[in-house]
């Protein structure tokens, strides 16, 4: 059983109505047990997972004294296909964001988004995706097995293999 534990010291918000906020729901999908508590003091997340094959773990020593680059998303765009690569994370998101408007010209020309390399996706450009489905016809393609796959079923975003 894996278990992991956050702790904030900030104001709760009750969730405003309308899109976003995908977070705590990709959280429950991912996870056997999530629960969220919140006081005076700040907000609990408890998340629990039963581990059902190995997990390696990574082991290695820091061969740098230098700082450390995270990695960002790549985003693409060519003759109305969005290629989305890497992990996509909130600053990444927004260019996801910008390339779907980009290629259907703001919702009026279909468009085709490509996650074949995808190792995460945020819960903003989940928002990003569900709302280019919103302003026109886009197109998810994710192999299965794929974390965009995984992640596209457990927000129910309608999406096919390649």
């Amino acid at each position: 059983m894996v278990e992991i534990e956050v702790r904030d010291a900030g104001a709760w918000r009750e969730p405003v109505p309308g899109p976003g906020g995908r977070g705590l729901a990709m959280a429950r999908g991912f996870l056997d047990e999530l629960l969220v508590e919140h006081d005076a003091s700040g907000t609990r997340a408890l998340g629990r997972h039963r581990v059902s094959r190995p997990v390696p773990l990574l082991r290695g020593t820091r061969t740098s004294s230098g700082p450390v680059l995270r990695r960002r998303g790549r985003i693409a765009v060519a003759d109305g296909v969005v290629h989305v690569a890497g992990p996509v994370e909130r600053t990444s998101a927004e260019e996801l964001r910008a390339a779907l408007g980009q290629a259907s010209w703001g919702g009026v020309r279909p468009v085709t988004v490509e996650l074949a390399e995808v190792e995460m996706l945020c819960s903003a450009a989940v928002q990003a995706l569900y709302d280019a489905r919103a302003a026109g016809p886009v197109h998810l393609l994710a192999p299965p097995g794929s974390p965009a796959q995984h992640v596209l079923d457990q927000v129910g975003l309608p999406y096919d293999q390649p």
